[in-house]
């Protein structure tokens, strides 16, 4: 028994990359999981729910870009549907650089675990109790020691 039997999990982003390697250790672990890519690979997301029920795993996947609301609430609707309550969402789509190129606008994304801030943004300003405290591409923001001190331990 996995340490994640009986849960549901979505993960988005799992045609390639770190998406399709969390859902496979979700599967691994006992999750059923709902599997979701752009479809730019049609071959892909059908290959990864092959790949989890060869070792018994439960999977399903919905192609479709979680930029688009529709996809997202489908997501939600055939985990449901498909194992039961949701109980794990994992977003691992890249999908905040296609919007901000989509419509050529800057991304305003607050989070606190500054790891993922580094993997989805091209340039980061950090603010400390209301000020700027830095501005730069992940690299330099990396080398400031403020930001080290307050934020990366």
């Amino acid at each position: 028994m996995g340490a994640l039997e009986g849960q549901v999990a979505v993960v988005t982003g799992s045609s390639q990359g770190i998406g399709r390697e969390v859902a496979l250790r979700f599967a691994r672990e006992g999750a059923a999981v709902v599997v979701n890519g752009t479809g730019s690979d049609p071959d892909a997301l059908p290959a990864l729910v092959a790949r989890i029920e060869s070792f018994g795993g439960r999977a399903v996947a919905l192609a479709g870009s979680v930029a688009d609301p529709v996809v997202a609430e489908a997501l939600v609707t055939t985990a449901r549907e498909s194992f039961g309550d949701l109980g794990i969402l994992v977003n691992v789509a890249g999908i905040l650089r296609d919007l901000a190129g989509r419509w050529g606008v800057t991304v305003l994304l607050v989070e606190h675990d500054m790891e993922v801030i580094f993997s989805i943004c091209s340039r980061v300003t950090v603010l400390h109790l209301g000020k700027i405290l830095a501005d730069g591409t992940p690299d330099e923001i990396r080398r400031i020691p403020e930001v080290v001190t307050a934020y990366l331990g």
